[in-house]
């Protein structure tokens, strides 16, 4: 028979999933009703906060988020929010850069899924909130300080996903 608090967890990281979708699309329906009156940096401030904030509405009180049930659906959340970044406001609908990141993480996501290593999750990092900060918030452009940035994000995901969760999905 499995075990109560396993059951329990599942039903809570199941709900915590939707209720990021939902709060996802609401928060983001309010940016773009009130992003004509902000400037494109402050957007992309709140932009960006609100992804973090998001990141974290799914998280399971009390449950171990090193689990696949988590992981996976975790990062499939992340991606649906990014699509909807780019296909809500138009400043980084018209980015190549945007996309080629959200593409890059993609590929990791799908691999993730598929294989069940997170070691793909480090060759393709998830460097879309950097980029946006970097770029339209702060409003650097210097591919240099990008690829540092790039470079230092594939090695938190290292330090994530082998050190502090290295477990074999």
């Amino acid at each position: 028979m499995d075990d109560p608090n396993t059951i329990h967890c599942l039903r809570n990281i199941q709900r915590g999933s939707v209720v990021r979708r939902i709060a996802t699309i609401v928060i983001f329906a309010c940016l773009v009703y009130f992003q004509s009156q902000w400037s494109s940096q402050t957007c992309a401030w709140m932009i960006v906060s609100f992804l973090i904030i998001l990141d974290c509405i799914d998280y399971p009180v009390g449950c171990d988020t090193k689990t696949w049930n988590y992981q996976y659906r975790d990062k499939i959340n992340d991606l649906l929010s990014y699509l909807l970044v780019g296909l809500c406001f138009p400043l980084y609908r018209a980015d190549f850069l945007f996309y080629m990141f959200v593409c890059i993480r993609s590929i990791g996501v799908f691999y993730f899924i598929t294989t069940r290593n997170a070691q793909y999750l480090v060759l393709f990092p998830d460097f879309i909130k950097e980029y946006l900060l970097l770029r339209f918030a702060l409003q650097i452009t210097n591919p240099w300080i990008m690829a540092i940035f790039f470079f230092c994000k594939m090695g938190f995901e290292y330090y994530f996903h082998t050190l502090v969760n290295h477990k074999i999905y």
